[in-house]
């Protein structure tokens, strides 16, 4: 007859002990794919935030050039992000919503869209005080032109 010594584990226990540890490995592998995943999705919206903001404060450097609306298309790291700047004069404000805007005001909207990818999309917009003239349509609005 064989002896039992009642120390170690069965078969059946290893077993049963693999199979959670492949679970807990698996959970782990998809929490970090997510985490992955999500880490890009950032990084792809704070460079198109940057690339807006760049545009914005372009198109507010030199207020009294005429800015063109046109779209760009620009790749960082291997995503094409599509910007479009668009210029709209707004209507002198007459009443108490003017604030310290002196009466008449001239008041420019920008607007800067950045799309990429499928569907996604960040848009800043910044009014302006003064005019800021858009460019005839058909014209490159480009530094030569500008001067």
């Amino acid at each position: 007859m064989a002896r039992s010594f009642g120390w170690g584990f069965t078969l059946i226990e290893v077993l049963v002990a693999l199979a959670m540890l492949a679970s807990v490995g698996a959970l782990v592998l998809t929490a970090q794919g997510v985490s992955n995943r999500h880490l890009r999705l950032a990084m792809e919206r704070e460079t198109a935030y940057w690339l807006a903001r760049s545009r914005l404060i372009e198109a507010s450097a030199h207020p009294d050039h005429p800015l063109p609306e046109d779209s760009r298309v620009e790749t960082y790291e291997n995503v094409d992000y599509l910007t479009l700047i668009e210029v709209r004069e707004l209507s002198p404000l007459r009443d108490e919503r003017a604030g310290d805007l002196p009466a008449g005001a001239r008041l420019t909207e920008v607007r800067v869209r950045v799309s990429w990818g499928a569907g996604r999309e960040l848009q800043l917009t910044r009014l302006l005080r003064g005019g800021l003239r858009a460019s005839p349509p058909g014209t490159s609005g480009s530094a030569e032109e500008r001067r």
